[in-house]
């Protein structure tokens, strides 16, 4: 059922919900479905591995860095936006939209302003009228927004601390290693003089007691935890 048939329907909600929808479908419309598109379709099986209960911490920082490897590839390519472009253009030659940017209606400064200097934004618009405006206007900023997003909550410290904690998973394939304890404890500012004969000493300890009596159910951090109680 195409959208024109929805407007003339009998559900007066359903219709004027589509009837305000065609009247901002145009090929600008269009083409930002496909630039989310294609920016959160990357962005999704990151989240739902990030959400996942299982999920490895190593695998997840992993996970994180490639997604944030191909934005910035994005962003510093200058034909990211062509395919888009395309992709967008195709669809409405199909749906009889004419891919073309419409221009903006210029509005007039206020006579009062004519003599004023103005130092601040009075909420003027750039206009995006082909593909190059798009992608500095819009395309980029967009790109720049996730990039200080997945800065901001995937930092340093924090990819440390992910590492560091699925160092002390007894069923990680990172356990007690040395690289991804030590940075942890640095990071809280812990004693790590001794931390390599540490780590041989609880190697060496947790090997002696799968032979012994199995009191100790050491398959997660908690049961390593009480193993370690004195």
């Amino acid at each position: 059922m195409t959208l024109e048939k929805i407007a003339d329907g009998a559900n007066a909600e359903r219709a004027m919900e589509t009837k305000s929808l065609l009247c901002v479908l145009d090929f600008k419309f269009v083409l930002m479905l496909f630039v989310f598109c294609d920016v959160l379709g990357h962005i999704h099986g990151v989240s739902n591995q990030l959400q996942c209960p299982s999920v490895d911490m190593s695998c997840a920082v992993q996970v994180i860095t490639t997604l944030s490897e191909i934005i910035k590839e994005k962003r510093a390519s200058p034909d990211s936006v062509t395919p888009l472009f395309d992709a967008a253009k195709e669809l409405c030659n199909k749906c009889g939209v004419e891919p073309k940017l419409a221009a903006r209606r210029q509005r007039k400064l206020p006579r009062r302003f004519s003599l004023s200097v103005v130092e601040q934004t009075v909420g003027q618009r750039d206009d995006i009228n082909d593909r190059s405006q798009f992608r500095q206007h819009v395309y980029l900023p967009i790109m720049d927004c996730l990039i200080a997003e997945l800065d901001a909550r995937f930092s340093a410290q924090a990819t440390t601390v992910m590492l560091g904690v699925q160092a002390l998973s007894p069923r990680s394939n990172t356990f007690l290693d040395k690289i991804c304890v030590s940075a942890f404890a640095q990071l809280y500012r812990g004693n790590v003089e001794d931390l390599d004969h540490e780590l041989y000493q609880l190697k060496r300890l947790l090997e002696r007691s799968k032979s012994g009596s199995d009191r100790f159910d050491i398959s997660d951090m908690l049961g390593l935890a009480r193993f370690l109680e004195p």
